[in-house]
């Protein structure tokens, strides 16, 4: 018994200094050699008697800048602050910091799959796409006509920074900081932010540090874990936090069970129904949110119940940007909102999820409206009842990013609201269709972008189960100097910032 508490005390320990060290800022060079790190320098391949271009020279991590190539990290790293203070030692030049590497010489022979944040003097900031790519506000100012775009050989890869004059006067120390969380990268150079990037191709990889012609000096190359804040919309006990809206019944009147907790998942059954009779049904979170991610993961479960429509044979999904529980009428079968579709497989062939559809509303594409009530994702089919793990990331009335299973699904901009429910073909009568007795309100709204609404978990005849559902909420102070700071907020709501 006490060899028995000796060991379960040790493992608590060793738990709370694992958590401890979570945060811990880590010296990726330790100023005295390369321990860590390793070169890769093509050239010195074909001539053994070449000197690697990287060295360790009175306690500064120097690259000579020939031969060309890379110095990378033998760890691959995620979700990180990255500090990086250098400067050019004689002429300015070029040099730069790689993110998410992976695959070596990938393009030219020489640079290695990843992220390029640039360090080439009056371009400190500039993204390079390196077999890897990412998107930025103003695209085309940035990175020129969107035909000439690419991430290989002959491709336009370079995606100008946001600002002039930020790098200081050459021989000075720089301070460049990088910020990957998920699939974002943001860049600062000497306290001004100069790029942000999102829906990035690659959220984890090795760093490098590049040898590019110039000889360039770094004093600190530092990294610390990123501490996101999640917090569980699900207690995983009852539905605490959540209202139920079922087409036909008053709020909160959980008809025949449809919601339900069990075994740590809300479940959407049907086994107390004799058909399904167009009681379609939502479960509403109890607060909005604007600037957000949301993770979570589903499975679909068995047979469809009687009387639900072909189209909705394992059809689910979460509204997003919806309206108010309380403000659907008596009969509403859908809530105006931008649907995140989750669909599983017929084994008939392709079916994709996380999938846009837009009840009452519509989304921008590619710069234009697009008024298709489902507009299909690239994600792979999921047959039969297995977990599929799904993430949205929400920028209030700028954009959605949709990924499964890790891999970018579906991107589109500007979901606002349409004069029409489904489609304009009905001329308005949908909205009559779906239960909305207050149409007139909404279609006066028409072409208004959502910013904010509430999330919903969808009920439509056929059996899913949820679990894991947590968000990010991107809202908040964005005060250094504040103690409730976040690097990771990208809209700022300073009411919040606490100083003592």
């Amino acid at each position: 018994m006490k060899k028995s508490i000796i060991i379960i005390l040790a493992l608590i320990c060793l738990s709370m200094t694992q958590m401890n060290g979570q945060n811990k800022t880590i010296k990726l060079f330790n100023g005295k050699n390369l321990k860590g790190w390793h070169a890769d320098v093509p050239d010195m391949d074909k001539d053994a008697n070449l000197k690697s271009p990287f060295l360790v020279r009175n306690g500064l991590l120097v690259s000579m800048g020939t031969p060309g190539g890379h110095l990378i990290t033998d760890q691959i790293y995620q979700n990180y602050r990255l500090e990086v203070e250098y400067r050019f030692a004689g002429k300015p030049g070029n040099c730069g910091v790689l993110v998410h590497a992976s695959k070596p010489r990938a393009l030219y022979s020489m640079f290695p799959q990843s992220m390029e944040v640039q360090m080439e003097n009056k371009n400190a900031g500039d993204f390079w796409c390196i077999v890897e790519d990412i998107k930025t506000p103003d695209m085309i100012a940035r990175r020129g006509p969107e035909a000439d775009w690419g991430i290989v050989e002959g491709k336009n890869r370079n995606i100008k920074n946001l600002t002039d004059n930020s790098e200081k006067p050459l021989g000075e120390w720089n301070k460049m900081v990088i910020e990957c969380s998920g699939r974002e990268i943001k860049v600062w150079v000497n306290n001004d932010f100069v790029n942000h990037g999102f829906d990035c191709t690659a959220e984890k990889g090795q760093i490098a540090v590049q040898a590019e012609g110039s000889e360039v000096e770094f004093r600190k190359i530092e990294l610390t874990p990123l501490q996101e804040e999640w917090t569980s919309l699900f207690n995983g006990k009852d539905l605490t936090g959540w209202n139920i809206k079922i087409a036909g019944h008053p709020l909160n009147e959980n008809y025949n069970e449809t919601f339900r907790v069990d075994n740590g998942m809300i479940r959407v059954m049907y086994d107390k129904y004799k058909e399904f009779g167009d009681a379609f049904g939502h479960m509403y979170f109890e607060k909005p949110f604007s600037y957000y991610k949301l993770r979570f993961d589903y499975r679909f479960t068995g047979e469809q119940l009687k009387g639900g429509a072909v189209w909705n044979n394992r059809n689910s999904g979460i509204m997003l940007h919806s309206q108010s529980a309380a403000s659907n009428n008596i009969n509403q079968d859908f809530p105006v909102s931008i649907e995140l579709q989750l669909l599983g497989g017929l084994k008939a062939g392709p079916r994709t999820t996380a999938n846009v559809c837009t009840p009452g509303t519509a989304v921008e594409l590619a710069g234009k409206v697009d008024y298709s009530h489902c507009i299909n994702s690239t994600s792979k089919t999921y047959d039969g009842d297995q977990w599929v793990h799904v993430e949205a990331v929400v920028k209030g009335d700028e954009s959605m990013i949709f990924i499964v299973n890790g891999d970018t699904a579906l991107t589109f901009q500007k979901p606002q609201i349409d004069a029409s429910f489904i489609s304009k073909q009905n001329n308005g009568k949908d909205w009559d269709d779906m239960g909305v007795t207050d149409k007139q309100i909404w279609i006066s709204k028409a072409g208004t972008t959502l910013k904010e609404g509430y999330i919903a978990l969808q009920a439509e005849s056929h059996a899913i189960d949820f679990k894991n559902i947590d968000l990010l909420n991107l809202v908040g102070c964005m005060d250094k100097k504040a103690k409730n700071f976040k690097s990771y907020f990208i809209k700022a709501d300073n009411s919040t910032c606490t100083y003592k």
